[in-house]
């Protein structure tokens, strides 16, 4: 069977799921994406401020609604990766189709791309592993994060004499907000896991790659924009994280040089994970380079001998092809083939890409900065690199 959009459908399989369909989340041939969006910030918004409204606290409406911790996970994070979901399969399916498209795959290693599409397939399809998903993402968001991130919050805690309890919409919060949140960040990371299993397998395949492809990959270059597939789930992450940031740096011990540590950190390990599979290539595209080295440079070689030998060595029986001679040409353009080659990156990705991926997880750091660095300073140093 040929590869085609419709068969490399990673996201997309069967409808399984008997409460998505009721609710209309899944509907055949039309993409819902817009309709999963407003029911999930419904369940997650509407509820919240319903309690806190009847809790009769004094503030705690309005503490909630300038609370940029919810609002970062309900109206920006749960959002983009709903959203996302539809990003990831169609450039999955993209990728898949470019394969078969630019003749990367052999003849004799079709079946062996069929069998891992299929087996991609099945694993997306699998139920154990959503349901492992869901159960981490709901000890997660419960045990080690709902209970802990709004503990300061005025309309998620009620006072009692001296002490203190977690009031309705703070449990609200941590049961179902927060939840959806991490449980489809869990399952935006088992997308990101089947890629990764994904270019493992292919990369054990005899790919037919070109030393002097014009994209300096050997004709992979078109792997380095999955990765914009997980742009929005990479700025909904750095979005969450940023908010927590935002409310930690004023009330604890960060410095600006701490501060400036902590976004590095996180800028490097969303590079590790979304830029790091991408090295599984590394290993054939740098024996690429070692062999096309040797091949163009013989090739080069030859013709630079050649050409020596007809314009200096014997030029004066030549001067009259001069002006139209090929060979000035074609050396120039097996120069230029060379140069390409040389410059073969270890890693299929292109520097826009790359900057794409890094603004993704600093620009929602950017309220945790201010807090740290005035604007007018930020921008004065902005527009010191730039110029």
């Amino acid at each position: 069977m040929p590869v085609t959009l419709e068969t490399a459908s990673l996201i997309h399989p069967r409808p399984r799921h008997p409460f998505q369909k009721m609710s209309r989340l899944i509907r055949p041939k039309k993409r819902t994406a817009g309709w999963k969006i407003f029911v999930t910030v419904l369940v997650g918004w509407v509820p919240l401020v319903v309690l806190t409204a009847v809790s009769g606290l004094h503030g705690s409406l309005v503490a909630l609604l300038k609370d940029y911790r919810v609002f970062a996970r309900v109206f920006i994070a749960v959002p983009l990766l709903l959203a996302g979901q539809t990003l990831i399969d169609e450039r999955f399916r993209l990728i898949v189709q470019h394969f078969s498209d630019a003749g990367l795959l052999k003849a004799e290693d079709s079946p062996k791309f069929h069998s891992i599409l299929a087996t991609i397939r099945r694993l997306k399809e699998a139920w154990f592993p959503k349901l492992l998903l869901v159960t981490f993402g709901c000890v997660a968001g419960i045990l080690f994060v709902g209970n802990h991130l709004m503990f300061d919050a005025p309309w998620s805690v009620r006072f009692l004499a001296s002490s203190f309890s977690q009031s309705s919409a703070g449990w609200y919060f941590e049961l179902v907000t927060q939840t959806i949140y991490m449980v489809l960040l869990g399952l935006a990371m088992w997308e990101w896991l089947l890629y990764v299993l994904f270019f493992g397998w292919v990369a054990q395949l005899q790919l037919q790659l070109v030393a002097c492809d014009p994209d300096q990959s050997g004709g992979l270059g078109f792997l380095g924009y999955s990765l914009t597939a997980f742009v929005p789930v990479i700025i909904a992450a750095s979005t969450a994280m940023g908010s927590v940031l935002c409310y930690q740096v004023p009330h604890s011990v960060f410095s600006r040089a701490s501060l400036n540590t902590v976004l590095g950190l996180w800028v490097a390990v969303m590079l590790l994970v979304f830029v790091g599979p991408l090295a599984i290539f590394a290993r054939k595209l740098a024996l690429l380079h070692r062999l096309g080295c040797l091949e163009y440079g013989s090739l080069a070689h030859l013709h630079a001998e050649q050409f020596h030998e007809k314009w200096i060595n014997e030029r004066g029986g030549h001067m009259g092809e001069l002006l139209a001679a090929r060979e000035i040409m074609a050396l120039n353009n097996l120069a230029v083939s060379f140069d390409r080659l040389r410059k073969i990156s270890p890693l299929p990705i292109d520097k826009i890409t790359l900057i794409e991926v890094i603004a993704a997880a600093a620009v929602p750091m950017l309220p945790a900065i201010l807090t740290q660095v005035p604007l007018t300073e930020l921008l004065r140093v902005i527009f010191r690199a730039l110029f």
